[in-house]
């Protein structure tokens, strides 16, 4: 489905900064002729407006209510970087931490055996 809004996507890892909230997410397709998901986006975004105080936690699983990407150009290190930006979601299924930890992680056990990557 993609990076676009009413999609569905997973939250793998979320970090609260200054103002806004990053998360690590993937969205995925179902193969018509495998039957199998398919990642079809991977990455990060940034969590604004109504999206930052939704209480997102790793697991969730999220629908994209309003998003857009943005780029911008570094002249100085000849760069572009590109900014994926969600501004309003819906919590589709609340997920329980793999721990309480708070080590950045957003509560995942990386060691896990079980997790799906």
């Amino acid at each position: 489905m993609g990076f676009k809004n009413n999609a569905y996507a997973k939250v793998w890892d979320v970090e609260k900064r200054d103002g806004y909230v990053n998360i690590r997410m993937s969205t995925s397709y179902k193969d018509k002729n495998t039957e199998e998901y398919k990642t079809d986006f991977s990455g990060f975004a940034k969590l604004l407006g109504g999206a930052k105080d939704k209480p997102v936690i790793v697991g969730d699983r999220i629908k994209i209510i309003s998003c857009e990407v943005k780029n911008k150009y570094n002249k100085e290190r000849r760069t572009t970087y590109t900014d994926y930006i969600i501004w309003d979601l819906e919590i589709q299924s609340e997920a329980t931490p793999y721990n309480t930890n708070n080590s950045g992680s957003g509560g995942v056990d990386w060691d896990d055996p079980d997790l799906p990557f």
